[in-house]
């Protein structure tokens, strides 16, 4: 992981944008309906909305920001003093964090012996699903999109587990070599149209 957590604005009215406080002038615009974003990796993000009751909405995945994010990168690279490839780097490093933490915790479907169901990887699921197991040959648990538990045995637990198992090691595999294709980029050109969206 990078040492960074990213943070950002986005303020309409004056069209700029600030990572880790720095401003710079965005030339496309937030839609109209947008006031403020505001998002950091450790809290979620916040939109605030000029055609609705006064109440942030949250978001999680920064995607629909990333293009701004982009721009404040070009605009900064041409500034005085100018963003150097080292910040560059470690701010798409730590938007590739973002993206590693996202992907990891997407759910996904095992096959068990009474069919197929999607679980959810997130840290606290996992720690539940498995803290209610310990020393039973089968457990209920509800898995996602279900209102009601179905049963899972010992050998279900074990397809489940190893499941979770792959699913992180496959995400960190993808993480670990985005990491080394960041690192490899040799101009700002190249760091800037990096899309650590894709791929995983």
């Amino acid at each position: 992981m990078s040492s960074l957590n990213l943070k950002f604005t986005i303020n309409t009215a004056d069209s700029v944008m600030r990572v880790f406080t720095v401003p710079a002038t965005i030339i496309n615009r937030l839609p109209s309906n947008i006031d403020f974003v505001s998002y950091d990796v450790t809290k979620g993000g916040e939109v605030h909305y000029n055609d609705r009751l006064a109440i942030p909405e949250r978001f999680d995945d920064p995607t629909p920001y990333l293009g701004y994010l982009n721009q404040w990168m070009a605009a900064s690279a041409a500034a005085t003093p100018a963003l150097t490839m080292t910040q560059a780097l470690a701010i798409k490093l730590a938007v590739l964090d973002v993206f590693y933490g996202i992907n990891r915790q997407m759910p996904f479907t095992v096959s068990i012996s009474s069919g197929a169901f999607a679980f959810d990887p997130s840290d606290l699921a996992v720690s539940r699903y498995f803290a209610s197991v310990t020393g039973l040959s089968s457990v209920q648990l509800i898995p996602m999109g279900l209102t009601a538990p179905i049963t899972l045995t010992s050998s279900d637990l074990q397809n489940v587990a190893s499941a979770f198992n792959g699913h992180d090691l496959k995400v960190l595999q993808i993480y670990a070599q985005k990491k080394a294709d960041l690192n490899a980029l040799t101009t700002m050109t190249a760091l800037i149209a990096y899309d650590a969206t894709i791929g995983w």
